[in-house]
């Protein structure tokens, strides 16, 4: 599928998809997630590291 292609059925421009293809940090997930879309894939989230306890209190705390 071309680049062109990709980027109709994705509703991206065609530099955007460039720019997935290079791994441009730019990128905004959604661009990402439209892109995987149109090629029939599904994009996946997983954390590289589980957080500590510590850091999973301090995430959900409220600010009293």
């Amino acid at each position: 599928m071309t680049q062109a292609k990709v980027a109709q059925l994705a509703n991206v421009p065609r530099l955007k998809v460039i720019q997935v293809e290079r791994g441009d940090p730019s990128v905004s997930m959604k661009a990402y997630a439209a892109i995987a879309k149109a090629l029939g894939a599904e994009l996946t989230l997983t954390p590289s590291r589980r957080p500590t306890l510590e850091e999973a209190r301090a995430f959900f705390a409220y600010n009293e």
